[in-house]
């Protein structure tokens, strides 16, 4: 059987179904609808993957949905805003790509409109963690200070 020729697999069907429902499942929906045991459906759902998320207790949809409008709040330590840099580690990696590739374009638009593209980098003996380079510039015009906060929000999720 060709890679073409493969049935969808659960991850699939779960997204699809959501999809079509156009709005966010219980798990007990999900077994309902797909027939396909609340066991397996719970270990394809918890196995990390960003294309669906939990929005709820045993509640799941898909990222597209949830995100745009979405807003994360981030308060950068005292080095990265020295250095006009950016943690890649943890959440702020996590909502910047969310299921896109590592190596997504990123693009920070500041409420004026000015738009400043980031650049994944890796740790290095000055900094001890990976990071996004980009941020000089806006943190230099806005009086960027350390305590401060970064407040994203999804504008559009692709």
């Amino acid at each position: 059987m060709s890679q073409n020729n493969l049935p969808p697999g659960r991850r699939q069907i779960i997204k699809k179904l959501i999809e079509e429902k156009n709005k966010a499942l219980t798990i007990d929906e999900l077994v309902k609808f797909t027939k396909i045991p609340k066991d397996k459906i719970r270990q394809t759902l918890t196995t990390y993957d960003a294309t669906i998320v939990r929005v709820g207790p045993q509640t799941y949809d898909t990222v597209e949905r949830v995100y745009p409008g979405k807003t994360f709040r981030y308060t950068p330590q005292k080095k990265e805003v020295e250095k006009g840099i950016l943690s890649n580690e943890e959440d702020v990696r996590f909502f910047l790509i969310g299921v896109f590739d590592y190596n997504a374009k990123i693009i920070l638009i500041h409420k004026n409109k000015n738009q400043y593209p980031l650049k994944t980098c890796k740790s290095s003996k000055s900094i001890p963690f990976s990071y996004f380079r980009g941020l000089e510039k806006w943190y230099k015009k806005v009086s960027f200070e350390n305590g401060d906060d970064i407040l994203f929000t999804c504008l559009d999720f692709n």
